[in-house]
């Protein structure tokens, strides 16, 4: 709620669903490239979807943001 207060102009889904749907769920949408803007994964999946295009490498926004 404080976040919803505090970031009006972000919207928020929760899906809650049993993890073995999950893993389907996130493979289903990475392959038709309609993954949301922030998810969980496994973490052996980000070179394979990475190689895909299905996510974005960070290192340029994290190596922006230091000081």
């Amino acid at each position: 709620k404080e976040f919803a207060k505090n970031n009006p102009d972000i919207i928020v889904h929760e899906d809650a669903m049993p993890h073995d749907l999950y893993q389907t769920k996130v493979q289903t949408l990475g392959a038709s490239g309609q993954l949301s803007d922030v998810f969980f994964m496994k973490g052996n999946w980000a070179e394979l979807f990475s190689r895909a295009g299905g996510i974005d490498p960070l290192e340029e926004i994290l190596d922006a943001d230091r000081v």
